[in-house]
């Protein structure tokens, strides 16, 4: 337990500012990146990301869509030099698509802010792995897995699709909102907090892990 506390603590030391903490100074670095697929219903997506300001909402249609922004100190800073040239990269094989950058170390995206903004379909499962940074997911009706090291997880969902929830965030806090009714983790270890609800009706078994950080999730009836 303790070495995963000081591992958290390093990757969160090393994305303070390049995903978290935004600065007035800071300038945008390049035209945004965007891009567009069409995917099945049973299309499995994992998204790879190594830190930033991610935002995940569902898709009007069959379309999976994404904008990109950096923002870095200035212009000439070592920074925009390091992300300029910074693009989406995909892989697709089969109905399984991953998706990550070319620019996939803290070292490169030091100093950086990296906005993500994803509108996801209809599907099978979405798989999001992530280093650090803040991961705001809204509407979506993939089933839904999480693992991330460093940071804030803030989710709404459709109370429909869900069978069962686990939460677990090993160093901070977790909790689920259910229609208005609040259940905090269980503290393990002290400085964790689990939280596990199986009395759902849909056909999800959700899975959101946090090494150090907070989770908050929310589920309704209605959005």
């Amino acid at each position: 337990m303790k070495y995963k506390y000081i591992f958290s603590m390093l990757i969160l030391s090393l994305t303070s500012s390049c995903a978290v903490v935004k600065t007035s100074s800071y300038v945008k670095i390049g035209q945004a990146k965007e891009m567009a697929l069409t995917l099945s219903e049973d299309a499995v997506i994992e998204l790879n990301i190594t830190a930033g300001d991610i935002s995940i909402e569902k898709s009007p249609n069959d379309k999976l869509t994404a904008e990109m922004t950096v923002e870095c100190p200035s212009i000439n800073s070592k920074c925009a030099k390091r992300m300029a040239g910074i693009e989406f990269v995909k892989r697709l094989e089969g109905n399984n698509l991953t998706l990550t950058t070319n620019r996939d170390s803290l070292f490169q995206q030091h100093d950086a802010n990296l906005k993500m903004k994803f509108f996801i379909p209809k599907s099978q499962q979405l798989n999001i792995n992530m280093d650090a940074g803040d991961l705001r997911i809204k509407n979506i009706e993939p089933c839904l897995n999480v693992d991330m090291s460093a940071g804030e997880i803030n989710i709404k969902m459709p109370s429909e699709t869900i069978a069962s929830v686990r939460l677990n965030a090993s160093v901070g806090e977790a909790s689920l909102n259910v229609n208005g009714i609040h259940q905090s983790g269980n503290r393990q270890w002290l400085v964790g907090g689990k939280v596990y609800w199986n009395k759902g009706v849909g056909h999800c078994q959700m899975q959101v892990d946090l090494q150090a950080g907070e989770i908050s999730m929310s589920l309704a009836d209605t959005l």
